[in-house]
């Protein structure tokens, strides 16, 4: 029997970028081993974005993120924040986006404490949870990154104590709000002065990918023990869309699914293109129908019959 994730192994483009990024992650993990600064707080630190998916591409940025246990003081901050940069500039890594915005630290009990406060949108601490969820490889402190994963995914999940009839549904909503704020971030960068179809074009293939790759496989197996999540969050996205494949027991997607992984491997090379920005006009029909095909096949695995009804009701209503 033909299995999905068989299918992604013998996908050689994905796999290459696969191995490059895994290669690129212990060269960065190198850097940050060897910073004084990092040694002497030791916060943990992760990746996100093609890094942390393993899709890495030519231009491929860094962006990392950085969580402590403790309170650290000002000047630490600032001498994390300096390494942060030497770092980049060693690898020859842009600058941190958005001027930095994202370079902070950031502490473990408030991105617990805060879920679902206004505070978790205010001081960005919701999206700096989904990525350490959906799309982090640890290059800093691999206990301290393993410890949020557990302690986040424990948060979660402190109701499964009441008993056997215990279902995901406070991660999976979260999970789904990260997409619909992505999607309203989408809309409002429309409105002003930034380029804004690039960011088009990531919202219709790796952002979806990653929500509801990892969606799929918690709905199809019914995961509701920590341990279970935190094995999927160890996984990448496309990992984890083919476990919940492979769940659903239905050879009948196999042929859609291997254009779907050629679908994606079409858009990480748009990406790679350094012209794309100006090429996206010209091609946007191609890359319109690519996005439907795409979406058109996420759709069918989450509506498949063999998924719990009371699943597929909770990802409408």
């Amino acid at each position: 029997m033909t299995t999905y994730s068989s299918i992604l192994n013998d996908f050689e483009p994905l796999q290459k970028r696969k191995e490059m990024a895994e290669k690129k992650i212990t060269e960065i993990s190198r850097q940050f081993s060897d910073s004084l600064a990092f040694k002497t707080t030791n916060p943990t630190v992760f990746c996100a974005g093609s890094l942390g998916r393993g899709d890495i591409g030519g231009k491929s940025d860094l962006d990392s993120f950085i969580i402590s246990d403790r309170e650290v003081k000002r000047l630490e901050k600032y001498r994390l924040y300096a390494a942060v940069g030497r770092i980049h500039e060693n690898l020859k890594f842009p600058a941190p986006s958005n001027d930095g915005e994202f370079l902070k630290v950031y502490e473990l009990d408030d991105m617990k404490a805060k879920t679902g406060e206004p505070k978790d949108d205010s001081e960005n601490l919701f999206t700096v949870r989904m990525l350490l969820l959906l799309e982090s490889r640890p290059l800093f402190n691999t206990p301290l990154y393993d410890q949020c994963i557990r302690d986040i995914i424990s948060h979660y999940f402190r109701d499964s104590r009441d008993g056997a009839n215990f279902k995901p549904i406070f991660i999976i909503n979260d999970f789904l709000r990260y997409w619909r704020t992505l999607c309203l971030n989408y809309e409002r960068l429309r409105d002003g002065e930034k380029p804004w179809r690039k960011k088009n074009v990531n919202l219709k293939f790796s952002r979806m990918l990653t929500i509801f790759g990892t969606v799929l496989p918690i709905i199809v197996k019914d995961l509701s023990s920590t341990d279970e999540l935190i094995a999927l969050s160890n996984k990448t996205p496309l990992e984890r869309l083919v476990e919940g494949l492979d769940g659903l027991n239905d050879e009948r997607l196999a042929e859609d699914f291997k254009t779907f992984l050629e679908h994606y491997e079409q858009f990480l090379k748009w990406k790679d293109d350094p012209q794309i920005e100006k090429k996206l006009a010209s091609i946007k029909d191609e890359i319109n129908q690519a996005a439907q095909q795409f979406s058109g096949f996420l759709y069918r695995a989450l509506n498949h019959p063999n998924i719990d009804a009371d699943y597929r009701r909770m990802l409408v209503l």
